[in-house]
């Protein structure tokens, strides 16, 4: 019996596997990749799904035959890897596809799959580590190695993973922690902030400055606030979603609203007096200048706008936070003090480290600290974001020294 034929409202025959969503009139594609896995490929009209299927039977087919006889290059292999993971929100992916492209498709991934060694892999590492690649960035790139070669084993293509336990072997043969940023100590922090809030070349920046340093907020919450989040009543902060620049180009507004990876990044920040005073400055000059017409898929109202009317970006705030830095250790030397205050360089990252170190230095409550700092694990903000002073550590053990001994 032949299969019954189908058509999309506009009366174009739907092929098998195709289909068409009234919720959302999105057209549908339905496929099994080489490993089973049922995936979907979705349009917006009939031809572009049609000019998809054809991109992808092309790939599959000519992926098949070389995969299974694991004559495929690791770049062909992370591509592959990748397009299993249809579960993974699309920033993610973006990201992936970033940290792959940007720091190994071109340096290392060439070669075909069965030719690599896990010395060329340690080699690769400490290639990337002696030209001041970040040990937190290694970290991201061995998550995208290991997996990507596990699936081959797994396959039947290798016998062996050689990327298995290779950063924890490059760290350990290096002397190397985990990828901590360094808070700036109390003496840093209260230079900047006075600079900041005294020089006039930091007008600009001042508010947002005072705000991250004062919530501990990722640059990307603070920067996709809206004033619905504002509670100028109740001095709190909502976070229910984070800005994100698409890595990859679009036509049009490049910025995406994320929600939290997990519950815990929806969370209520309270105000501290200067946090609120700048937020309510903020909230003045713009009534008085205009309020900004920016939307990101369909919202409106964001606080964090610059001179040209767009929304800011990590990229912007963090050049800004550089320029600030110098000027004030210029400053900072220019001055009679004999123990001028050197700042060392810092990114937007570096006070949510610095803001969680102040925390844990004055609250005992650790569930207050996850809260704020809106961590679902609570190891993550104890071993990576928190550092305590050497001050604080000397401080608390003269409070507590007739007991201790």
């Amino acid at each position: 019996m032949s299969e019954k034929l189908r058509y999309d409202p506009f009366g174009n025959q739907l092929h098998t596997g195709e289909g068409f969503r009234n919720k959302d009139h999105l057209y549908v594609y339905r496929y099994k990749d080489s490993t089973g896995k049922r995936c979907s490929i979705y349009a917006k009209d009939i031809y572009e799904l049609r000019s998809k299927e054809r991109d992808l039977l092309g790939i599959m087919k000519s992926i098949s035959d070389v995969y299974n006889r694991g004559i495929i290059t690791l770049n062909e292999a992370f591509d592959f890897y990748m397009g299993t993971k249809k579960s993974l929100r699309k920033t993610t992916i973006d990201n992936y596809h970033y940290t792959f492209d940007h720091f190994v498709r071109d340096r290392f991934g060439k070669k075909i799959v069965n030719q690599y060694k896990r010395t060329d892999i340690l080699f690769f590492y400490r290639s990337l580590y002696d030209n001041r690649i970040s040990i937190g960035t290694l970290d991201n790139i061995q998550t995208l190695i290991y997996p990507t070669f596990q699936m081959l084993v797994d396959d039947g293509i290798l016998s062996f993973n050689p990327a298995n336990n290779a950063l924890k072997e490059f760290r350990k043969n290096h002397n190397l922690h985990h990828g901590i940023r360094h808070a700036l100590t109390e003496e840093q922090e209260t230079a900047f902030l006075d600079y900041v809030r005294n020089a006039p070349e930091c007008a600009l920046w001042r508010n947002l400055l005072i705000i991250l340093f004062g919530t501990g907020m990722r640059i990307g919450e603070c920067l996709g606030l809206l004033w619905d989040n504002i509670d100028f009543e109740e001095r709190t902060i909502t976070i229910d979603h984070s800005i994100v620049t698409l890595r990859e180009s679009t036509i049009g507004c490049p910025y995406h609203i994320s929600e939290p990876k997990t519950e815990s990044g929806i969370r209520t920040i309270p105000m501290i007096d200067e946090v609120y005073n700048a937020f309510l400055d903020e909230y003045r000059r713009q009534e008085e200048a205009g309020w900004s017409n920016i939307a990101v898929e369909g919202i409106t109202g964001f606080i964090f706008i610059n001179k040209e009317d767009r929304l800011m970006n990590k990229q912007n705030v963090n050049r800004a936070i550089e320029r600030i830095r110098i000027a004030c250790n210029e400053h900072s030397l220019r001055s009679k003090d004999r123990n001028p205050v050197i700042i060392p360089h810092f990114s937007s990252h570096h006070i949510r480290h610095t803001f969680c170190s102040r925390l844990c230095e004055n609250e005992c409550n650790i569930k207050v600290i996850q809260s704020i700092m809106g961590q679902n694990d609570i190891r993550t903000t104890m071993e990576v974001y928190s550092e305590v002073s050497t001050r604080r550590l000397k401080e608390s053990l003269k409070e507590h020294q007739e007991k201790l001994m």
